[in-house]
């Protein structure tokens, strides 16, 4: 049997400054799974993957979580089942406060 596909609501309030993401809806499989996604669509790295970048202050980390939020402070709800069209990593919508 395949896996089936949710629905999140991934959300932070420790970062509030402008040009940040304070919310998003996103498909995953896992509450933890949706933890580790970054809102947006201009990165692959999880929320892991850019705080270990910003720790080891690599030369490489461009998008990082200056607009979003360390792991332990992303809160997950579970919204429902999503439809069999939407796929494991997709960020559904996003909402990011311009600065």
């Amino acid at each position: 049997m395949a896996r089936q596909v949710c629905l999140f609501r991934i959300s932070q309030e420790k970062n509030s400054d402008y040009d940040s993401y304070d919310s998003a809806i996103v498909a995953a499989y896992t509450i933890e799974e949706a933890r580790e996604m970054h809102p947006s669509e201009y990165t692959n790295e999880t929320v892991s993957e850019l705080t270990a970048l910003v720790k080891a202050n690599a030369d490489d980390y461009h998008y990082g979580l200056s607009d979003w939020a360390e792991f332990k402070h992303i809160e997950v709800e579970y919204i429902g089942i999503a439809d069999i069209h939407i796929i494991a990593g997709d960020i559904l919508c996003n909402s990011f406060n311009a600065g």
